[in-house]
C-alpha cells in the first residue's frame, strides 16, 4: 500500500519529503504502541536506546 502511493505520488509530493514524513509516523506510531503495551522499564530503555530520536 504504501509503495503503490510512492510511486503515484512522485509528482504531487517530492520523494525525499514523503519519505521522511512516513518514516517519522511510523517510529511515532511504533514507539507509543511500544510504551502503552509493555510497561517494562527495560522494554523502554531499549526501544530509548534504539531509536532516541523518536523520543526527543
Amino acid at each position: 500500500m504504501i509503495v503503490a502511493f510512492y510511486e503515484t505520488s512522485d509528482e504531487i509530493i517530492p520523494n525525499s519529503v514523503y519519505s521522511i514524513i512516513v518514516i517519522i509516523s511510523f517510529l511515532n506510531s511504533f514507539s507509543k504502541t511500544i510504551i502503552v503495551g509493555c510497561r517494562s522499564h527495560e522494554i523502554r530503555e531499549a526501544v530509548i536506546d534504539l531509536m532516541p530520536g523518536a523520543f526527543r
